[in-house]
């Protein structure tokens, strides 16, 4: 498998020489080569190619742990039809401090909620209108940092939905006593029958003091490992699908993907 990170925007460039790059994303491309396929396999290829099953579809990427999307995983405040973080009920600021621990990776900021604008509960979803896509029998564990200066309470939840993004259920959401020093906090549970996505989510009351967060990740396994970017679980479309059939009816293949 080829991967490649396409960055979008522009280059600008002013009388004096000097440069400004204007970046409105990052999309990632991935190419596959098959030799050999049943008539079986290709033809799930093709009608996948032919949208006979429409997409777009989830791509579970092995050489990545982290199933947030990049800008999810950055802390990219999102609207309400993109991926990154869904902020209800809150206003934010930037932090410029970050977990002085390995396990918390690269960085040197984090995002901080300020106060809240409406009467209520408030609450962060991480890729809220992009369910994390995961498989049935799982394991799967959410984290992040948190900080907050009057310790208060925070709720961590994995809402599962069904592959069409729907919510089917709620687990129980699991109470977190956050301090004034940065420390992970983490929720793991099994994906049951029915269930095709997550939606990592964290809740706070609504006289919860300024709370800073940082590098969440929903991984695969039963404990929280060292954070890393984004992107094993991405949404892709197939752009492309070439073929040869060196000896019949066997098929070679190689397949390109973009990220949606």
């Amino acid at each position: 498998m080829k991967t490649s990170v396409v960055r979008y925007g522009g280059v600008h460039q002013a009388l004096s020489g000097a440069r400004t790059m204007d970046v409105t994303g990052h999309r990632a491309e991935y190419e596959f080569e098959w030799k050999y396929l049943e008539r079986s396999e290709w033809m799930w290829l093709e009608a996948l190619h032919l949208r006979h099953i429409p997409g777009p579809f989830a791509l579970l990427n092995p050489l990545r742990k982290n199933r947030l999307s990049a800008s999810a995983s950055s802390l990219i405040p999102t609207s309400v039809t993109g991926v990154g973080l869904d902020l209800t009920r809150y206003t934010y600021s930037w932090d410029n401090s970050y977990p002085a621990d390995e396990l918390a990776g690269p960085g040197v900021r984090a995002l901080r909620l300020d106060s809240w604008t409406s009467v209520g509960v408030g609450h962060m979803r991480f890729d809220g209108f992009r369910p994390t896509a995961v498989r049935v029998g799982e394991q799967i564990t959410a984290s992040v940092w948190l900080k907050a200066p009057a310790d208060p309470s925070a709720l961590l939840a994995l809402d599962y939905t069904d592959r069409d993004g729907n919510q089917v259920t709620s687990p129980p959401w699991e109470a977190q006593a956050v301090t004034s020093a940065w420390a992970r906090y983490s929720i793991t549970k099994t994906v049951p029958a029915g269930v095709a996505g997550v939606r990592f989510a964290v809740l706070t009351g609504a006289a919860a003091p300024a709370m800073s967060m940082a590098a969440p990740q929903v991984e695969l396994g039963p404990a929280p490992t060292s954070w890393e970017p984004g992107g094993a679980a991405p949404r892709v479309l197939i752009d492309q699908l070439a073929s040869t059939s060196p000896i019949f009816p066997l098929t070679d293949c190689s397949l390109t993907l973009l990220e949606a």
